[in-house]
């Protein structure tokens, strides 16, 4: 039976950990090799749980392209100029810089076809007819581009190098269960992975509840205490934190920033930094 809370307190690490942009990976495209850290070894770690977008995969990259088709759709069925550009600003896409942000596509299924049907509603669209076109599906295997997504660093060494060391691996995302399946599968990734939770599941809750963390540590077999759960977002470090888990790290490869990931043990460059973290005989230069 997987408990929800840690059976012993561990110690904190004291310090956040930062590491430099301008740090330098060995030719291999990883940190050197030295010695690990205490403080992790302590912690023991056994699973490491993952966000998706922004943590593995350039956030928005494969499907940016649906994303403006669908939002210039929307204008055109309902003939309100400029709505295109408030749906996109709403899921959190600048047309001016072509980059996301913390918007409503960081949210699930549901919470993006409520923000939708809300948006709609106050240009005057009654409820029904702003539900019926929130609820227009996107359909993963075509909304996709294969060959559009960009992954962030290599996560295929990343994962390989974890799994091969024995740690499980899983995924929390609030992405659908379509668009996720058509990236790993695209990108041969999901067999890295013995878990894979996704937004639109049954029995599931939005982050940062910390439900997901419990579910996914429940059928890994591992409690909190002793997971990594990895994301680029603030959502993504308060669920780790109410979560219990054992290891919570934030990364910079996605849509949070430095102060929006200030609550994780450690904050790193992208996941390529779990293996001197986890991983014996590697460690970081850290600031």
């Amino acid at each position: 039976m997987v408990s929800h809370h840690s059976k012993k307190p561990i110690e904190p690490i004291p310090v956040c950990y930062h590491f430099p942009k301008n740090a330098s990976p060995d030719e291999g495209g990883q940190p050197p090799l030295v010695s690990p850290s205490s403080w992790i070894k302590d912690r023991k770690i056994k699973a490491v749980i993952l966000d998706k977008d922004g943590t593995l995969f350039e956030f928005g990259s494969g499907w940016t392209h649906s994303a403006i088709d669908r939002a210039n759709s929307i204008q055109a069925e309902f003939k309100i100029q400029g709505l295109a550009a408030s749906i996109l600003n709403l899921w959190g896409y600048s047309t001016n810089t072509d980059k996301w942000t913390d918007g409503l596509l960081c949210g699930t299924p549901e919470e993006i076809e409520d923000g939708l049907v809300d948006l709609l509603t106050h240009h005057g669209i009654d409820g029904t007819t702003s539900r019926q076109a929130a609820r227009e599906p996107w359909n993963g295997e075509t909304a996709i581009k294969v060959e559009d997504i960009r992954v962030i660093d290599d996560p295929e060494k990343t994962l390989m190098s974890l799994k091969a060391a024995g740690y499980r691996l899983a995924i929390c995302t609030n992405d659908s269960r379509s668009f996720t399946e058509v990236m790993l599968r695209g990108l041969q990734l999901e067999k890295y992975f013995d878990y894979v939770l996704c937004g639109d599941d049954m029995d599931v809750k939005r982050k940062p509840d910390p439900h997901n963390i419990y579910k996914i540590c429940s059928s890994l077999g591992v409690d909190p205490e002793y997971c990594a759960y990895v994301g680029d977002a603030w959502r993504d470090v308060a669920m780790g934190t109410r979560a219990g888990v054992g290891l919570n790290v934030g990364v910079l490869s996605g849509v949070g920033n430095a102060a929006d990931l200030g609550a994780a043990d450690v904050i790193c460059k992208s996941h390529a930094w779990l293996l001197p973290l986890l991983l014996p005989g590697y460690i970081s230069r850290c600031e």
